[in-house]
């Protein structure tokens, strides 16, 4: 598994939407790798094993997925 694999399994469970992820997602990616290593989490499987059996992770997991648009706020004309 890599971690669009992840995302792609993930999203759908916290009612995000994966077409929102596609720019952004090595940003995202990075987030989510941190977290591994934080935890010693060496892989995505595992990450994905530790989700399952430890619940409060799932809003860990949800912060490392919030990402800021600031293109609604940009004047397009500038």
């Amino acid at each position: 598994m890599n971690c669009v694999t992840f995302l792609q399994w993930c999203l759908p469970i916290l009612g995000h939407r994966w077409s929102g992820y596609r720019k952004v997602r090595r940003q995202v990616c990075r987030r989510i790798k941190k977290r591994l290593t934080s935890l010693e989490i060496s892989s995505w499987d595992e990450y994905r094993e530790f989700l399952t059996h430890n619940p409060a992770e799932w809003k860990q997991l949800e912060a490392c997925l919030v990402v800021t648009i600031t293109r609604f706020f940009r004047d397009p004309m500038v």
